[in-house]
């Protein structure tokens, strides 16, 4: 199956707000979409919480370069044909994923939006 749409989530210590959005996310359960957390560098190993969950790809920074460059890192590595840009402090409103991807689909040049 084919992914078409890529949620990025750059992260920095966010062990305690990040559950919080990938329950929001999976409880949508959304197709063709994978999920990529970037974690910049943080203190906390967000591998071991959730490296068994095979939606994630979690990509760890070697140092600390900041949102911008963590969400183009995952920008780079997505495989979907539309992004999106979540902050790893936010919660996804029920419907919201499939209404970004109704829009993104209606509108074939929009392929970015984030949500902060």
């Amino acid at each position: 199956m084919k992914t078409y749409l890529s949620i990025i989530i750059p992260t920095f210590n966010s062990a305690e707000t990040l559950p919080r959005l990938l329950d929001s996310i999976s409880k949508e359960k959304p197709k063709d979409t994978e999920i990529i957390i970037v974690d910049d560098c943080s203190a906390e190993d967000l591998n071991k919480n959730y490296n068994n969950y095979n939606r994630y790809k979690i990509y760890k920074l070697k140092m600390n370069r900041g949102p911008a460059y963590a969400r183009n890192y995952g920008a780079k590595k997505a495989k979907g044909e539309a992004l999106l840009f979540l902050d790893s402090d936010v919660i996804v409103l029920s419907g919201t994923i499939t209404e970004v991807v109704r829009i993104f689909k209606e509108d074939k040049y929009r392929v970015a939006a984030t949500g902060v």
